[in-house]
C-alpha cells in the first residue's frame, strides 16, 4: 500500500498519507475514489500559534497563521486529482463527521490532533496547498489563472492573521523505511512586511501634525503561487511623485479608502476620528499595546508592545539563500501646521521620504535595497526627523533609516534611520 506523509515546519506541519488504489479499483482522473470506507489514507495535522497581532509588531520566530485553505493533490502535468477544504475553526465540532468528509470539509480546528482520510489516487504525485485565500475554482490546472496563476491584489493582504500562504512538494521517488512517502510542504506567504513604530520631531520642529503614512514603490499584484509580474517595473510596480497623490481618496491613485489602513493610514479617520496618538514631539499610531509572544526569546517569552503602522507589501525568494529580486518600498510621510522653534510655520502640506533602508551586521552598515517574503522590515527607534528632512514635494531630500530584518517564520530585522545632512532649507 502506497502512503504519502507530507508535513511542513515552521508556521505550521502538516501530515498526509496517502494510499494506493488497489489493483482493482479504477483510478483514471475521470472517476475519484471514495472519499468513505476502505484504510486510512490521509492523515492531515497542522499546528501553528494563533498569537500573531496584525496591528502590533511580528517578533522573529511568531508563526505564519492558517485560518482555511484548500488542499490539492495533482498529477505530473498539474491537473488537480482531489481537493480537500480547510474551513474556518469551530470549537463546536470535534470530530471530522461522515457528512463533512464526505463533502472534502476538514474544520480547522480539528487539524490541531489530526484527521484521517480515506484513499487517493495512485497518480498524484505532487501536493499543492493554499491558506487563507477562498476561490470557488479547484478543479484543472493548479498553476493556472484561477488557481495557483490566479491574481492578488496587494490591499487583500493587509491582515498579517490572515496572509495568502502557498507550498507544494513532488512525492519522492522511493519510500522511507516505513514504507512511506515523505515530503516536506512549506506554506510561504506571498509578502513582506514594513513596520514603522513612531515619528518624533527634532530640531527646530516645535510641533507638527501628522496627516498621513504611505507605502510608495510597491507591487500591486502577485499571484497565488508568488510571482510577481513584470517584477520592479510599471505598471505593476507602482511609484507616486506627485504631492497631490498622498492624500485620501486621492484621484488616479491606489489611495483610496479601501485601501486605507493597507497602503496607507490616515490621521483624520484613525481610531475612529480621534487620530493618531501625540506624545510631545512623538506621534505613534494609536496608544495601544498588545502582550505579544517573542517566540525565540528564552522559551517564549511575552511583552506589552505598542503598536506600529504595518504595510504588507508583495515579495519574493522566500527561504532561498540568493539575493531578493523584489526592490524595497519607500515610505512617505505627509505632515502639516508645522511650527519651527524660531516661530515660523509651515500650514501648507511638507513631506519626508524614506527613500533607503539599511542594517547593521558586525558593526557595519549593509544596504537594503530589495526585501525577501516572510521578513519583518522594522524601523529602528521610528523616524526622526528636523526641519533639514522636509520637502514640499515627496520623494526628494530622502532620508536613509536603519531596519532590523528578522527571519523566522515571519522573519526579518531592524531598520535605522541615516541623518541626510542635506543641510536644506524648510522653506
Amino acid at each position: 500500500m502506497r502512503k504519502l506523509f507530507s508535513n511542513w515546519l515552521l508556521a505550521t506541519a502538516m501530515l498526509l498519507s496517502l494510499s494506493n488504489c488497489a489493483s482493482s479499483e479504477d483510478c483514471s482522473l475521470n472517476k475519484q475514489p471514495p472519499i468513505t470506507g476502505g484504510d486510512p489514507a490521509l492523515f492531515v495535522r497542522v499546528v501553528d500559534n494563533p498569537t500573531t497581532r496584525n496591528s502590533a509588531p511580528i517578533p522573529p520566530g511568531t508563526p505564519l497563521v492558517l485560518n482555511e485553505g484548500n488542499i490539492y493533490l495533482v498529477n505530473a502535468d498539474g491537473i488537480i486529482v482531489e481537493h480537500f477544504t480547510i474551513v474556518n475553526a469551530d470549537g463546536a465540532i470535534t470530530i471530522l463527521t461522515p457528512e463533512n468528509l464526505a463533502a472534502g470539509t476538514i474544520h480547522r480546528n480539528l487539524l490541531d490532533n489530526g484527521v484521517v482520510l480515506p484513499g487517493v489516487a495512485s497518480n498524484v504525485s505532487e501536493v499543492v496547498i493554499i491558506g487563507n485565500t477562498p476561490n470557488t475554482t479547484h478543479t484543472g490546472d493548479v498553476n493556472g489563472e484561477f488557481i495557483g496563476g490566479r491574481l492578488l491584489n496587494v490591499i487583500s493582504q493587509h491582515d498579517a492573521q490572515n496572509l495568502n500562504l502557498f507550498g507544494r512538494r513532488a512525492l519522492p521517488a522511493t519510500v522511507n523505511s516505513e514504507g512511506n512517502y515523505v515530503v516536506e510542504v512549506h506554506l510561504a506567504p506571498t509578502v513582506a512586511r514594513m513596520e514603522l513604530p513612531s515619528i518624533t520631531g527634532s530640531g527646530m520642529i516645535a510641533d507638527f501634525t501628522v496627516d498621513g503614512v504611505f507605502i510608495n514603490h510597491y507591487h500591486q499584484n502577485a499571484t497565488v503561487s508568488g510571482a510577481i509580474p513584470g517584477i520592479n517595473n510599471a505598471p505593476n510596480l507602482r511609484e507616486y511623485t506627485d504631492a497631490a497623490a498622498f492624500a485620501h481618496n486621492a484621484p488616479n491613485t491606489n489611495y483610496t479608502a479601501a485601501s486605507n489602513n493597507a497602503l496607507y493610514y490616515w490621521n483624520a479617520t484613525a481610531n475612529a476620528g480621534a487620530g493618531f496618538f501625540k506624545d510631545g514631539l512623538t506621534v505613534r499610531p494609536s496608544n495601544q499595546q498588545s502582550n505579544v509572544l517573542h517566540p525565540n526569546i528564552g522559551s517564549g517569552t511575552y511583552a506589552m508592545r505598542d503598536h506600529v503602522w504595518g504595510f504588507q507589501v508583495f515579495a519574493r525568494n522566500y527561504g532561498e539563500t540568493t539575493n531578493p529580486e523584489t526592490e524595497a518600498p519607500r515610505l512617505v510621510i505627509r505632515l502639516s501646521n508645522i511650527r519651527l522653534t524660531d516661530g515660523r510655520t509651515i500650514n501648507d502640506p511638507r513631506f519626508i521620504t524614506v527613500g533607503s533602508l539599511y542594517r547593521i551586521e558586525s558593526g557595519i552598515r549593509v544596504p537594503v535595497t530589495h526585501v525577501r517574503a516572510a521578513d519583518v522590515y522594522h524601523i529602528v527607534n521610528g523616524i526622526v526627523f528636523d526641519e533639514t528632512d522636509l520637502s514640499d514635494v515627496p520623494n526628494i531630500n530622502e532620508m536613509s533609516v536603519e531596519v532590523i530584518v528578522t527571519l523566522a517564520v515571519w522573519g526579518g530585522g531592524d531598520l535605522y534611520q541615516e541623518d541626510s545632512g542635506s543641510g536644506k532649507e524648510v522653506w
